[in-house]
């Protein structure tokens, strides 16, 4: 039988770790991608004790030429994998005119630039063997403007619309993209936007493999759009009903 790939970005923590264990238990064999060698080899040695054929590509996305890089390591390898999941993607947390330049830069390209790149150059030959899954992770802050994630929430958006006619365009070819939007999830992903949580917004957080079950589950359905959660689903249709400005000063609140 041939094998089954899946490509991860991001899979050294959080969301991208459980997407990988749980492809993992799908019988896919995983590339693994992030900048943490440490912390991928150790995934890597845990998938292959499972029976599992792991490839670790220890890069940073947010470089210029990264997808391409990636791209060209796993052709040498002939890899190619029937699953993409982008999720790599980072955050920062505080007003736009505050933050270093260089930090809203990586942003962009990690977000975005990695995301549309390795959509493309995979996305082509999954569209040639007339059979492919991608996962874009998204945000609900795809849903609207969001005061101290202004940025970040802006790349999101792109994300949500991009996946969307993605995969309009490309169902006739066997190809799907599936945009999973996450609430707040138990993840590293506020320290590292240095922002610090407490109280209910801690609380209210999902499990990275909760929200991980349910984008593998509308991914292999071909679902354009997964909000994981209920409260989450509920809240990503409140932007329909009010006035943005309305809908902002509350975000500040919270996020601020």
């Amino acid at each position: 039988m041939e094998k089954k790939w899946a490509l991860v970005t991001g899979a050294s923590g959080g969301i991208g770790l459980a997407l990988a264990r749980q492809l993992a238990a799908r019988n896919y064999d995983l590339v693994l991608v992030a900048r943490s060698k440490d912390a991928l080899e150790g995934l890597a040695l845990e998938l292959r004790q499972a029976g599992r054929e792991v490839l670790v590509c220890a890069m940073d996305l947010s470089r210029p030429d990264a997808a391409q890089q990636l791209f060209a390591q796993t052709e040498a390898k002939s890899i190619k994998p029937e699953v993409l999941i982008n999720n790599a993607g980072i955050g920062c947390h505080g007003k736009f005119l505050d933050a270093p330049s260089q930090t809203l830069i990586d942003m962009l390209r990690l977000n975005t630039e990695a995301l549309v790149m390795l959509s493309h150059l995979y996305g082509k030959e999954m569209k040639t063997r007339k059979r492919g899954y991608m996962l874009q992770v998204a945000s609900t802050a795809a849903f609207q403007p969001l005061p101290y994630y202004g940025l970040y929430a802006a790349t999101k958006s792109l994300v949500l619309s991009f996946s969307r006619s993605l995969s309009f365009e490309s169902s006739a070819d066997g190809v799907s993209s599936t945009a999973l939007c996450p609430g707040p999830t138990a993840t590293g992903f506020f320290l590292r936007a240095n922002h610090t949580v407490a109280g209910s917004f801690a609380r209210m957080m999902m499990t990275p493999e909760d929200v991980a079950a349910q984008g593998l589950e509308a991914m292999f359905a071909r679902r354009d759009v997964c909000v994981a959660g209920l409260t989450n689903k509920i809240s990503s249709q409140i932007p329909r009903f009010l006035p943005t400005r309305w809908l902002m000063r509350g975000a500040a609140t919270v996020m601020k």
